[in-house]
């Protein structure tokens, strides 16, 4: 930290960098309503099974497949008043590389659970954040740099050496963004448009005030 007594300029800058996503993350459930637990969980790791299988087989695409939960929950008639049935709900993360396999990955996965499909989640980004982070904070400092020497111009003052350096970073989700990934998917596969991905970094910079 800088001396208190000490001349100085403390300057904020911030840098956005922008990216296309390169992979899609998919949070799918797969239900199913049986009459009691063991067959609940029987025919949702069948259909597990089933889906992860497809999954597997869709031409150039490159998933990596996680289990989230396995659940079983009764279900309330409220007609009747009472539990009259066992519901089984097997959870999946589903992250698809590249973007042009998702709507075919998706279409798989209906073709082998039907209504049992539920689609809970759909989330871009990029496998590799990293480069968009440092490009972000290098524009980060150029704009607390061009800050500092507007300020110190404008108040007749020199810019001495660096005091002091705090960094803060943060990740933007996708955004809005006109582009067709799916133009070489099937007719009945569903069109994702990638939007962008934004680093977003601060960082606040401490000059000393040159005498």
């Amino acid at each position: 930290m800088p001396d208190a007594a000490q001349p100085h300029l403390t300057v904020v800058g911030t840098g956005v960098a922008n990216g296309t996503p390169d992979q899609c993350q998919l949070q799918v459930a797969l239900n199913c309503t049986t009459d009691d637990v063991a067959a609940a969980l029987s025919t949702c790791a069948e259909l597990a099974s089933q889906a992860i299988a497809a999954v597997g087989e869709v031409d150039d695409a490159q998933c990596d497949v996680q289990t989230m939960g396995i659940s079983v929950q009764d279900f309330f008639d409220k007609s009747q008043m009472k539990v009259t049935a066992k519901v089984g709900t097997y959870e999946l993360r589903i992250t698809v590389r590249p973007l042009s396999a998702v709507g075919s990955i998706l279409t798989a996965l209906g073709a082998v659970a039907g209504d049992a499909l539920s689609v809970r989640g759909f989330q871009l980004g990029v496998r590799d954040p990293e480069p968009l982070r440092s490009a972000a904070r290098n524009l980060a400092v150029a704009d607390a740099r061009k800050r500092a020497v507007e300020l110190s111009e404008a108040a007749g003052i020199g810019l001495g050496a660096i005091l002091a350096l705090e960094d803060g970073a943060g990740w933007r989700g996708p955004t809005v963004r006109r582009a067709t990934v799916m133009a070489a998917a099937g007719p009945s596969d569903a069109p994702v448009e990638p939007g962008e991905v934004s680093a977003v970094s601060s960082v606040t910079i401490t000059y000393a005030i040159a005498p």
